[in-house]
């Protein structure tokens, strides 16, 4: 993480924008705090900054949210990317290289060789080499390819609440990205980040849960009973912990994260033809790390030296893989 957010910095100095805010982080845990303990521990052993909150120091220095019975832990170095800003400023940055975009094109076929061939629907392109970051598609891609991954797309919704009060829990007043630990209530954790997507609108939503398996060509379907039942929990959660914001949610998303088995990414070369690297399986925390895993991608198919262990990110390690998904 410490060396995604010095790439980070480097390319908010390389576009001259601001991408990352560091707002901090702040868990809550009910009780003793056992389930944020592991996290600290973590913090401690890697030297990040943290500072430990007992209930009373929550309602001091955290005044619009309501933990009657719980603890704190404040990742002093947790924050923000600017996703909108981010994307449009790559884009700009791709075409500045001499990078050319092609959008709207669906990979049909992939003819693996000493020169790889992709077929679409507007044509087929060749190249010696290929990087396959192609998301929720990916499974379908590689069987093309002879290659099983055990890949699942996750149907998932967000929620944004309005604030009541302005600013009460805005990125520009220095409210933190936020998480609930209390797992044994929820069999998962909430999350919520501050003001900035929408104005004035806090995003929430509860970060493992499963809705239902989907393919991503039909990302909408079966929207209905399990998005209610977690927004009327949701909606239950808000009125008592976030006083500042309106009751009801005003704008409700969906969006899909592909997983893997074990939450850890795939990268990795195809186990047959070394010409095409994937990248895949980001599980829902890839992005604030995306800067590090394009190098490593690159440095893949470049045949640079890479001094990161990449054994964890095989596509071997799933020989005997199983889920670890809670459910509703």
């Amino acid at each position: 993480m410490k060396k995604a957010y010095e790439m980070w910095t480097d390319f908010e100095n390389m576009t001259q924008n601001k991408f990352l805010w560091k707002t901090g982080m702040l868990l809550v845990d009910k009780g003793d705090g056992r389930n944020v303990k592991p996290v600290k521990d973590k913090l401690d052993e890697l030297g990040y900054p943290n500072t430990t909150y007992s209930s009373e120091d929550l309602r001091k220095h955290f005044p619009t949210i309501n933990f009657k019975d719980h603890i704190g832990l404040f990742d002093h170095d947790g924050g923000v990317l600017d996703v909108h800003n981010i994307f449009k400023s790559l884009l700009l940055l791709i075409d500045k290289l001499g990078g050319k975009i092609q959008t709207g094109v669906k990979v049909q076929n992939i003819c693996p060789g000493t020169e790889v061939t992709l077929t679409t629907n507007r044509g087929k392109y060749r190249a010696k080499k290929v990087v396959l970051t192609t998301g929720p598609w990916t499974a379908d891609i590689t069987k093309s390819l002879e290659l099983s991954l055990p890949l699942r797309v996750k149907a998932a919704t967000v929620w944004f609440w309005k604030e009541k009060k302005f600013g009460s829990y805005s990125l520009d007043t220095g409210f933190p990205v936020f998480a609930d630990y209390n797992i044994e209530s929820w069999n998962d954790f909430i999350y919520a980040v501050p003001c900035y997507e929408y104005p004035n609108m806090l995003k929430l939503h509860m970060h493992h849960t499963i809705e239902h398996s989907i393919h991503p060509d039909y990302r909408d379907a079966q929207v209905g009973e399990a998005v209610a039942k977690i927004t009327k929990k949701l909606t239950a959660y808000v009125r008592e912990h976030f006083p500042y914001l309106e009751e009801e949610p005003s704008i409700v998303q969906r969006c899909m994260t592909t997983m893997t088995p074990d939450y850890d990414f795939i990268l990795d070369k195809h186990p047959m033809w070394d010409n095409i690297v994937i990248g895949a399986g980001f599980s829902g925390h890839g992005f604030k790390l995306s800067p590090l895993i394009g190098k490593l991608l690159a440095n893949m198919v470049l045949e640079k030296p890479i001094t990161i262990d990449m054994k964890p990110f095989k596509i071997s390690r799933f020989q005997k893989a199983t889920w670890k998904f809670s459910k509703l």
